[in-house]
């Protein structure tokens, strides 16, 4: 059995590869190296970005800047629309706030007016019916006709002479009825304070013209009931006569006791009728 000996360049057991081509490495020709020659292809040319060029740069910053002064302007426009808009709600507001003021006012002025005219009219009324009964009243008082049965309460009648006591009787009844009516007569004539109080000053007048009339009368028929006006003087017949025509109606023509209490009637009329038919207009919105 023949043994063959190992090939140097044949790589021993356990050795690697790498070791075997190291060791023994394979040399290109020369000639066949220098004739390689290695070509390196071109490389492309990058393509050129439109942002690198500042002329397509133009009209993006300008379409930006527009856009910047249109955002500008609608801010601008806003704020100024937003102020106009707060002081025109404010002079709106201003307006609404006099106007409710100014209504208020009216409103309560009618009402403090109505609330007067109220009671003017009810006291308007009162008293108007009050002078026409006080004229009624006064015309019964001074009604020449009587009643025997109206002296029968006169102290003294049966110790007078007949002549006295005939007199006398003739006057007598007139105070009489003025004795029985006193009370209407005296609340009527306390009632010029309260119409001095609602219609100012003046408007007692129609009543102080009525009681003088009516103390006019009541003087008089006093005065007849004395024992000197029943004699045959002149003088005495006179003043009897011009006192006779103050206590009886009709006795006079013209009647000034009855001119007097005609002239307060038109008075009262004059002061209290506008008030009773006339109620103040409403003013505002009521």
């Amino acid at each position: 059995m023949s043994t063959s000996t190992p090939d140097s360049t044949t790589p021993a057991a356990g050795q690697n590869h790498a070791d075997s081509v190291t060791t023994s490495p394979v040399a290109a020709p020369t000639s066949e190296l220098a004739q390689t020659v290695v070509e390196v292809p071109d490389c492309p040319t990058p393509p050129t970005s439109s942002n690198d060029n500042p002329l397509y740069l133009q009209p993006v910053l300008l379409a930006a800047f527009l856009a910047l002064l249109g955002t500008l302007a609608a801010l601008w426009m806003n704020n100024r629309f937003h102020r106009e808009r707060l002081k025109f709600e404010e002079k709106l507001a201003d307006k609404k706030y006099a106007h409710d003021i100014s209504l208020e006012e009216r409103k309560f002025s009618h009402t403090v007016g109505r609330a007067k005219w109220q009671r003017q009219s009810e006291f308007a009324e009162e008293q108007l019916a009050a002078f026409y009964e006080a004229r009624a009243r006064l015309a019964s008082i001074r009604s020449p006709a009587s009643y025997s049965s109206e002296n029968n309460d006169r102290a003294g009648r049966d110790q007078e002479t007949e002549a006295v006591r005939n007199a006398r009787d003739r006057y007598y009844p007139v105070l009489r009825r003025f004795s029985q009516a006193s009370e209407f007569f005296n609340a009527f004539y306390a009632a010029r304070h309260r119409a001095v109080a609602l219609f100012g000053e003046g408007a007692d007048r129609p009543f102080i013209a009525i009681w003088q009339a009516l103390n006019r009368v009541q003087v008089s028929a006093s005065m007849l009931m004395r024992e000197d006006m029943h004699g045959e003087h002149p003088n005495v017949a006179q003043n009897r006569q011009r006192m006779e025509e103050r206590i009886w109606e009709g006795a006079a023509d013209p009647d000034p006791i009855a001119a007097e209490i005609e002239g307060a009637i038109e008075g009262a009329e004059a002061l209290f009728r506008p008030v009773i038919i006339s109620p103040p207009e409403p003013t505002g919105n009521d």
